[in-house]
């Protein structure tokens, strides 16, 4: 900083001391430059900030190429810019023919030198910005379906308008101090820095001195000015703050009618996405479905896919009886709007995804649809005001406002605490219920899956290795990885005895020597016999199986006890290393971390299944 200073006050204290001298024709060379620089950047405003739109969203080779000749101007020496577009733009050359040769020494040469310049500092700049940007966000205005210059005026420019101000500023600034190409392509008519550069070479330093504080005057007016530029982004979108015409009779509406037909959700998504082969079908009875699955199985992308975020996969979509289906997509950190308030971003889903022109009409959809969803108190309130609940809402109402007929909710709870879940799992249960709504939904809690939904199918490597209702998956799942990714505490292999029944396979070793394995849920179990051993005995489990009750007896070593209030998580060790985790209730108080103890237990059937290594249940 402060060597940045030591110009600017050698400066004043010349200034001070000398004054400020006289140049013939410095308000001309001035107007000249801030003229062309405006024009400029305002070219590459109305022009650039599409293209660093497009840059930001796409990654062709196109698009690579594009971004690396917009960077190479900010290496080339300006003089040499110059002689490339001499060669380029000069008399002798094609297209300075078709201009019979006076596109050099004219504003319209300073216009492209400083275009050559000034294009890396507010495309690059601005493509950066965009870049920054959630991805979300860019694809919900996409499924909003909002216009793409609305869109990039209206929803991204906004969002990211201090670093773009920032990059047009310094491009009108470099526009605006252009020398090098402009004294080669247009040695008149004069810019401010051609005068400097006669008037220092022909008369000395003191006659610099005026063009240069002009310099910093207009620099600094033009700061000021694009400073404060924003953008109008209500005007762009189509709608207008709240009135209050449509308060009347709003509450309570029902606006989003219902559907008819065969309630059924039959869907096709394949396709390869980079490194990763997609190949989902779903035929689910019902109008709502969940899919779980581990972490990279494919959930998300399936659900992109059905958006129609992932336009090279190939979809098929059937909802009983209804004929191109209206879909709303909430992601998963819901993709809002910073810069407009709720009531703004209602009144655009209503505007462009639902259809409607009439602002009256907009405002009576929103108002109702907010009723609906509990949000009326906060239409007026920003975005950064709202809590992870609230947020979640916010997102829904957008959604619904819409009219779709099948909704999509891409892991909705993720981000909101225990409490906060829990309520909002019930309420989009009854909404959904309410309005009669064809639901999709990515979660990783099977808890969540039994409210929202009636199916679930489980995906794991771009493939559903399993479907059915939660209920059924839940006492049937058919195999260890689908056990896994429902959540069974208990996945233990297991070998045949000699004397019977089956124990534990040993820990090492399982994978070849099992040939079953028992799953089973923590709870729900009675203990037949419970006895607390002396140390020395030997630690072993045993299941004997018949006549549909599985039985497991055990002596094992108490690992941890953890007291939650009206029953206790007990995890038992068996010398095969294998745990086991029991919940047991308040009779079974003998529960000393270390000891030893002899049980004997009753698996509830409706949570224990025995697989054979092929998945068939036994």
């Amino acid at each position: 900083m402060v060597y940045l200073a030591i110009p600017f006050v050698g400066l004043a204290v010349y200034v001070i001391y000398h004054g400020v001298g006289s140049a013939p024709g410095v308000l001309s060379a001035a107007y000249i430059s801030a003229a062309t620089a405006t024009l400029t950047t305002v070219v590459l405003v109305v022009f650039g900030i599409p293209l660093a739109s497009y840059l930001a969203h796409n990654d062709s080779r196109v698009s690579k190429t594009a971004r690396l000749l917009i960077r190479l101007p900010l290496g080339i020496p300006p003089l040499v810019s110059g002689i490339m577009l001499l060669i380029a733009f000069g008399p002798y050359s094609v297209i300075g023919r078709l201009f019979g040769g006076r596109l050099v020494s004219s504003m319209a040469a300073i216009v492209l030198a400083q275009l050559f310049v000034e294009m890396p500092f507010v495309i690059e700049g601005t493509r950066s910005a965009f870049s920054a940007l959630s991805s979300e966000v860019f694809e919900v205005s996409y499924l909003l379906e909002i216009p793409n210059w609305r869109r990039i005026v209206g929803v991204e420019l906004p969002l990211s308008i201090k670093t773009v101000r920032t990059a047009v500023m310094m491009g009108w600034l470099r526009a605006f101090g252009e020398f090098g190409a402009t004294v080669l392509v247009a040695y008149h008519p004069t810019s401010l820095p051609v005068l400097i550069f006669s008037q220092f070479s022909g008369t000395g330093l003191s006659s610099a001195v005026l063009p240069v504080a002009t310099v910093l005057v207009v620099s600094t007016a033009a700061v000021a000015v694009v400073g404060r530029l924003a953008t109008p982004s209500k005007l762009v979108l189509g709608i207008s703050d709240r009135r209050g015409e449509a308060n009347e009779g709003a509450t309570g509406l029902r606006t989003i009618p219902a559907k008819t037909g065969d309630e059924v959700i039959e869907f096709e998504v394949s396709g390869r996405i980079g490194e990763f082969d997609l190949d989902v079908r779903v035929s689910s009875t019902g109008r709502s479905l969940s899919i779980t699955g581990p972490s990279g199985a494919g959930k998300s992308m399936t659900l992109r896919s059905l958006a129609g975020l992932l336009p090279t996969v190939f979809k098929r979509l059937e909802l009983g009886g209804v004929e191109h289906p209206k879909i709303a997509f909430v992601p998963q950190g819901q993709g809002l709007f910073d810069h407009l308030d709720v009531y703004a971003q209602m009144a655009t889903s209503a505007r462009w995804a639902g259809g409607i022109r009439d602002r009256r009409e907009i405002e009576r959809r929103v108002l109702a649809v907010a009723d609906q969803v509990g949000i009326m108190a906060l239409l007026s309130r920003s975005i950064s005001t709202l809590s992870g609940g609230q947020r979640q809402r916010v997102a829904l109402a957008r959604a619904l406002v819409s009219s779709p007929d099948l909704l999509i909710l891409d892991e909705p709870f993720s981000a909101l605490d225990r409490f906060e879940r829990d309520r909002q799992i019930r309420f989009i249960r009854s909404l959904v219920i309410e309005l009669n709504l064809y639901l999709v939904v990515v979660t990783h809690d099977i808890t969540e899956a039994a409210y929202l939904s009636q199916s679930l199918a489980i995906i794991d490597k771009g493939r559903v290795t399993a479907r059915g209702s939660v209920g059924d998956l839940l006492k049937d799942p058919g195999s260890v990885e689908v056990a896994q990714i429902l959540g069974y505490e208990n996945i233990l292999p297991l070998v045949p005895r000699a004397s019977g029944g089956f124990e534990l396979a040993d820990g090492a070793s399982h994978e070849s020597d099992s040939c079953a394995s028992i799953v089973f849920k923590s709870s729900g179990h009675r203990i037949v016999a419970w006895e607390v051993r002396s140390e020395g005995v030997e630690l072993g489990v045993n299941f004997d199986i018949g006549d549909g009750i599985v039985t497991m007896k055990a002596v094992c070593l108490i690992l941890d006890a953890i007291d939650l209030g009206t029953y206790t998580t007990a995890i038992f060790s068996s010398k095969r290393q294998l745990n086991i985790e029991l919940d047991l209730g308040e009779t079974n108080q003998e529960l000393a971390v270390g000891s030893v103890v002899e049980m004997r237990v009753e698996l509830d059937p409706r949570t224990t299944s025995v697989l054979s290594k092929v998945g068939s249940v036994t």
